[in-house]
C-alpha cells in the first residue's frame, strides 16, 4: 500500500489488490493502516485510529481437461439414425 496525505472529508482513495493465480490454495493478506485527523490545533485534540483490512481469496485447481471430455458421437451416426428416424415417419404416413 502506498501512504497518501491531505485526504479531505467524504473523498477517497484507491489501491488494487492482485492474487496470483499460478498456484491453487487459499491465500490472505492483512494490512492495518494508521489514520489520524489533520494536523491543526493542538496535538492533544487530534485522534488517532486503525483500520484493518484483512484479504481473502482462493484459487481452485483446474479440472483435468481429459476426464471432462467423454466421447464424441460422428456425424455420420446422427445422419443415420436422421433418415432411420425420417423413414418410420414416411412409413406412417402411407399405411393410414
Amino acid at each position: 500500500l502506498g501512504g497518501f496525505s491531505g485526504l479531505g472529508q467524504g473523498s477517497s482513495y484507491d489501491w488494487l489488490a492482485t492474487l496470483d493465480t499460478s498456484s491453487a490454495g487459499i491465500f490472505n493478506a492483512s494490512y492495518t493502516l494508521g489514520l489520524s485527523d489533520a494536523d491543526v490545533g493542538a496535538a492533544s485534540s487530534r485522534a488517532a485510529y486503525s483500520l484493518i483490512l484483512n484479504l481473502t481469496g482462493t484459487v481452485n485447481e483446474l479440472p483435468n481437461p481429459a476426464a471432462q471430455v467423454g466421447e464424441v458421437p460422428e456425424p455420420t451416426t446422427f445422419a443415420l439414425l436422421g433418415l432411420g428416424l425420417a423413414g418410420l415417419g414416411f412409413s406412417r404416413r402411407k399405411k393410414s
